[in-house]
């Protein structure tokens, strides 16, 4: 992917993310309706980290939800996962940190990292570019008062099932948008 396209991208999403701050009635209107762990409500963005990936969530239920990236490393590696996370809106103690926006999560999933570099330290012995791994993403999501927006931060250590068996750890700040 070349340098102008990536910009070209990287434009349209934080337009397309921020669209709804650029118009007040519109994001008026959509905090309005927004309802955290809507069955069936879609958010999309940016996490910066590793990996740092285009983001997208979709609620299964008022407190599962779907979370799916795609990254990819100038002249390095496609990234893809998928996780299955469970929120907790309501934590032991009677502490109720929805009520502040704050609300706590943990999933498993699965990501494939495809190395598109042909050098020698992105393959395995037996000359494959590509890693699986299992993770567990282990994060906070703060939504932001009167707009449609969600911060996180997220840790995500896994272990790479291919081409060796190995830890890993990942994580990133993200930034998503429900619509």
């Amino acid at each position: 992917m070349n340098k102008r396209l990536q910009k070209t991208l990287g434009c349209f999403v934080f337009l397309w993310a921020f669209g709804g701050l650029v118009n007040p009635q519109a994001a008026a209107q959509s905090s309005a309706s927004f309802a955290y762990g809507e069955a069936g409500r879609w958010a999309a963005g940016v996490v910066l980290g590793a990996p740092s990936a285009l983001t997208a969530k979709h609620w299964k239920n008022t407190l599962q939800a779907y979370q799916f990236g795609l990254g990819y490393d100038v002249d390095r590696h496609v990234t893809v996962y998928g996780d299955h996370l469970w929120h907790f809106p309501e934590v032991p103690g009677q502490m109720n940190i929805e009520a502040q926006g704050l609300v706590p999560y943990i999933g498993v999933g699965g990501l494939v990292r495809v190395f598109t570099d042909a050098g020698p330290r992105n393959r395995d012995n037996e000359g494959r570019n590509i890693r699986i791994l299992f993770r567990v993403p282990l994060g906070v999501e703060w939504m932001i008062p009167q707009v449609p927006l969600a911060l996180f931060v997220e840790l995500a250590p896994g272990v790479r099932i291919l081409p060796n068996l190995t830890g890993e750890f990942g994580g990133g700040l993200g930034l998503r948008y429900y619509f």
